[in-house]
């Protein structure tokens, strides 16, 4: 007997555009806030690798709803700091070379599909059961939950490897093509011809 279940993921609107003139700038996107999407976690793994790369950038990208975060960063020593308010988030895709996520819990985690849609290599805790299935080994790094030491350590070093960055920007924006529209769109399609029938 066939599943009765059908998995439908959400999708993006694929960019097909050539990668070029990525920047050294790491980005963050969500609710800036520190009960679920933990951009404090962010802001102390910052903290952990930024005097060791000056040259890079990190943009926090959302609206500020925990209040004091700027002053936090500063009391941390978390430097070369953008919290960018609400913007077109495909603009910092485009020029951003990682893409960092510490949510406690997530449904989906579009965001990081969106980014590696542009070429960002996508750094997560695994803490989230998409997860596995939005970051192969080949493509981004998935992190022990909540260990910042480990997460700090694995983005110096992506930081500090121009080859490695590189080698997996067209691996990321391929797989992110998985989660194209038309797919989805298909799959419900599908469904519900399959309903007229019963």
């Amino acid at each position: 007997q066939s599943s009765k279940v059908i998995a439908i993921s959400n999708f993006i609107s694929v960019n097909d555009r050539p990668i070029s003139n990525k920047e050294k700038l790491v980005i963050w996107c969500g609710r800036l806030e520190t009960n679920n999407k933990r951009v404090d976690l962010m802001i102390d793994i910052w903290a952990r690798v930024c005097k060791e790369h000056p040259e890079w950038q990190l943009a926090l990208m959302g609206l500020e709803e925990a209040k004091g975060l700027p002053e936090y960063a500063q009391s941390v020593g978390a430097e070369n700091i953008e919290f960018t308010g609400l913007v077109k988030a495909e603009e910092y895709y485009q020029k951003a070379s990682i893409i960092c996520h510490t949510s406690l819990s997530e449904s989906f985690g579009l965001v990081l599909v969106e980014a590696m849609n542009y070429g960002c290599v996508p750094i997560a805790f695994d803490s989230f059961p998409a997860c596995k299935d939005l970051i192969p080994s080949d493509c981004g790094y998935l992190i022990s939950a909540f260990d910042k030491k480990q997460y700090a350590e694995v983005l110096s070093n992506l930081m500090n490897s121009q080859g490695e960055l590189q080698s997996r920007v067209p691996k990321c924006k391929e797989y992110s093509r998985k989660f194209n529209e038309e797919d989805s769109l298909n799959k419900w399609i599908k469904i519900i011809e399959n309903s007229k029938h019963k």
